[in-house]
């Protein structure tokens, strides 16, 4: 094999008239700096030795190049152990609720229907309602797939909450046909009204039924002339007497007098809960 050294910068054309043949470029024992080797096409490739990866290498590497591509989709991700992993127990935007100002459009309720399918098991509410008028009780109840409220004996509640003067109390009801968050919330804006997240648990195996659980933590300013923070801890449950697409498929929230200044509402399923 014939061997051919460059010494110093110039240009060394491979291939001129036989391109069949592979070329070995070979580097002295030790080099005083990095060198440059520039390739003329992709149809030249170099197969072994290394290079200085931050200066030398830059865009995207092509999916293809990694584990083949295999398993890779909008939907996964490349690990640290060279592996395609789908993403799990993100939250995916399931529905959101309507947000009212200034009490136009007036309204004593705010719904939010379809927001529960078979998709998911896990659901997290985040709930702001603001009352416009002082010392106001707040209640949800589900409705049906026709937004028809369930107001049947169905409902079990318990609420604790502790105020900043180190008073505790409590709500709880069985059988109920609502499930009160709070008696009484105040309706000054910058720092009244009702707000907190729910986590809720669809049961569907349950044999011509399905369940509700709903746990969360809120706070509420209420109603009295000292203004006291409430920070709330809640457990409750629905018991669904009905079964498949009757299934309770929304909820609602309203004010037991009066209407809402505010009210803004989100509801997402969990990716990674489905049925």
């Amino acid at each position: 094999m014939a061997e051919l050294r460059v010494k110093g910068t110039g240009t060394l054309k491979l291939f001129e008239n036989d391109n069949t043949s592979s070329v070995t470029i070979a580097s002295p024992a030790s080099l005083s700096a990095d060198k440059t080797i520039t390739l003329p096409d992709a149809d030249v490739t170099l197969v072994s030795g290394t290079m200085n990866d931050a200066t030398n290498l830059s865009g995207n590497i092509p999916v293809g190049n990694l584990n083949s591509g295999t398993s890779a989709s909008s939907s996964t991700f490349w690990r640290g152990d060279a592996t395609w992993v789908a993403v799990s127990d993100t939250n995916t935007f399931t529905q959101t609720g309507t947000a009212y100002f200034d009490t136009s459009p007036a309204s004593s309720t705010v719904a939010i229907d379809n927001c529960f399918t078979d998709d998911y098991n896990f659901y997290v509410v985040k709930l702001f309602v603001l009352p416009s008028t002082n010392a106001v009780g707040i209640s949800m109840q589900y409705r049906d797939t026709s937004g028809t409220v369930e107001s049947d004996t169905k409902y079990q509640y318990a609420s604790r909450f502790f105020s900043d003067e180190g008073v505790a109390g409590n709500n709880e009801d069985k059988d109920a046909d609502k499930i009160v968050l709070t008696n009484g919330a105040s309706s000054r804006e910058y720092d009244g009204g009702l707000m907190g997240t729910f986590t809720i648990r669809l049961n569907r195996d349950l044999a011509g039924a399905a369940t509700f659980h709903q746990v969360g933590t809120y706070g509420v300013q209420d109603s009295n002339s000292a203004g006291n923070q409430r920070a709330y801890f809640h457990s409750s449950l629905f018991e669904d007497s009905n079964s498949g697409s009757a299934v309770a498929s929304g909820l609602q929230w309203y004010t037991e007098s009066g209407n809402m200044e505010q009210a803004n509402i989100k509801v997402y399923g969990l990716v990674g809960s489905a049925s």
